[in-house]
């Protein structure tokens, strides 16, 4: 799948993860660099991945602290 989707993916991992109680209110996701080499993909495949899930209310993203889980 190409790059452009890829974060749709991501995206759906996560928030399967979330909704089955897998990642729980408070856990901080994954560094974007390491999740860049989980995934295979470029920092701004996750950080557009990470924008579209605090889009939906799922993370809180705060500079220098990581995201979590909201």
């Amino acid at each position: 799948m190409d790059q452009s989707h890829l974060y749709q993916q991501i995206v759906q991992s996560i928030r399967d993860d979330i909704l089955s109680g897998a990642l729980k209110p408070g856990f901080s996701l994954p560094p974007v660099r390491k999740m860049t080499k989980q995934w295979n993909c470029t920092t701004g495949t996750v950080l557009r991945a990470y924008q579209e899930l605090a889009r939906q209310g799922l993370v809180v993203s705060h500079v220098g602290r990581g995201t979590k889980v909201y």
